[in-house]
């Protein structure tokens, strides 16, 4: 298919998804306010203009399409809305004709509809797709690799280890394991660094190291992953590793040696995370000797270069739910998804986690990048958390959004003092005002991010 073909459907299956978020949203509002008999002027998907609008007969709802498609709203009775000509609507069909626990329910049932959705997504996926999961130390070692002509064989446990690192400044030594996820998997290697016009042919001590934030459940393969860390081991506390971990760069005809440190390996065809130590005849564990493994780079372009394939490759293992299953396995799903957001949220309030920000454009992004390199069950998962996203943002309390619906309710209905509408409804348009404020900041970032 053509890049550009795959762009488009991508767009149109991101306004399709984002829509139906909205619709369901919205149609939460709708329900619970026709089954409270109030008054609803117009159910609509998206902003701005009207692309289509219809009434069914003897109905009294318009039923809308507008051309902006973030967004969308179910005008109440009772909300500042403008009634037609001719439709006299009693007042106990309004908002304020309804109880307050009723009135919750109404702002509330839009946020409960994205969180039953979430659910249903997260089932989806369960239900209908194979799983997988990975372990990243655990090898799948492909025949004839240079892994496999080390000694190394398939399902052995690859060990990640530290090095000491002396803090120059207080002179404290600790052990190096950033949280990108950087693992130290042999502190001896030697990168051979070729001839050059300005030197002679000369070795370097490294380290090698994987980089485990790089190993995602499409991209399996360690070679893509490896960093090369220079090293000065002259130090008699402790190696002591430059400042730029980031050096991994290597010429044409550059090649590094390395020893990986690997554990004894499984004993069973079938593999068991929790059983792996392989033992000979009279029980004693297998004890192999792993050779040093050189791995050459060639050029790809006048510019890059590739690393011999090393062959280790983390082990990935596919199943299935079977219908039951899934019942839970969604629930674990959308209890984490929501716990996670949550602490997200929690974080901006007090100013953290503003680089991690996206809209609009960002989601386009990364469900693109979904679809064009993982299954489709994991396009509905992803879906599925911007569904609790959608209901965790609207729960806060900040004015134009349910959230802020529900305090308001919540004051009014303890108090059983009523906020004069002129001064709820300069409020939500000063909030109004903030959050379009907010959606073009992020516009911008998204924007920016992408170059």
């Amino acid at each position: 298919m053509p890049e550009w073909l795959s762009w488009i459907l991508s767009i149109l299956l991101f306004i399709i998804s984002l829509g139906i978020l909205i619709a369901i949203h919205e149609l939460g509002h709708f329900l619970a306010a026709k089954a409270f008999n109030v008054y609803v002027q117009e159910y609509a998907i998206g902003m701005g203009p009207k692309l289509f609008s219809k009434k069914r007969k003897l109905g009294e709802t318009y039923f809308s399409l507008r051309a902006v498609p973030f967004g969308g709203f179910c005008s109440m009775y009772g909300e500042d809305v403008t009634i037609e000509n001719g439709v006299r609507i009693p007042k106990e069909r309004g908002l304020e004709g309804v109880s307050h626990p009723k009135r919750f329910i109404i702002f509330a049932a839009g946020i409960l509809m994205n969180f039953v959705l979430a659910y249903v997504l997260f089932f989806i996926n369960c239900a209908a797709f194979p799983q997988s999961s990975y372990y990243l130390n655990v090898l799948d070692i492909p025949e004839s690799s240079l892994a496999a002509e080390a000694g190394i064989n398939n399902h052995d446990i690859l060990t990640f280890e530290t090095v000491p690192q002396v803090d120059l400044d207080t002179g404290e030594t600790k052990q190096y394991n950033p949280l990108s996820g950087l693992y130290v998997i042999d502190g001896d290697a030697t990168l051979h660094i070729p001839e050059s016009e300005e030197s002679p042919a000369r070795e370097e001590k490294i380290v090698v190291a994987f980089n485990a934030s790089a190993i995602t459940t499409t991209n399996l393969n360690f070679n893509l992953a490896i960093q090369l860390l220079s090293v000065d081991k002259t130090d008699p506390i402790a190696w002591k590793i430059n400042n730029d971990p980031g050096f991994a760069f290597i010429g044409e005809n550059y090649s590094f040696t390395f020893t990986p440190i690997i554990i004894e390996g499984i004993s069973s065809t079938s593999f068991d995370p929790d059983n792996y130590v392989s033992y000979d005849l009279e029980g004693n564990p297998i004890e192999r000797e792993i050779s040093p493994i050189t791995v050459h780079a060639t050029a790809t372009s006048a510019e890059t270069y590739q690393y011999d394939d090393i062959g280790l490759n983390a082990f990935e293992h596919v199943f299935r739910y079977s219908f039951t299953e899934a019942f839970g396995a969604a629930g674990e799903d959308w209890a984490e998804a929501n716990t996670l957001l949550f602490r997200a949220v929690g974080g901006l309030l007090v100013g953290q986690g503003y680089d991690q920000l996206g809209g609009p454009i960002a989601i386009l992004s990364q469900t693109t990048s979904i679809l064009q390199t993982m299954s489709f069950g994991y396009y509905i998962w992803y879906w599925g958390v911007i569904s609790c996203n959608l209901a965790i943002f609207n729960l806060l309390p900040f004015p134009g959004l349910d959230g802020w619906h529900l305090v308001v309710t919540l004051f009014e209905g303890i108090t059983r003092k009523k906020i004069p509408n002129k001064v709820k409804n300069v409020i939500s348009a000063i909030g109004m005002i903030l959050l379009f404020g907010l959606m073009i900041v992020v516009l911008f970032k998204d924007v920016i991010g992408l170059f």
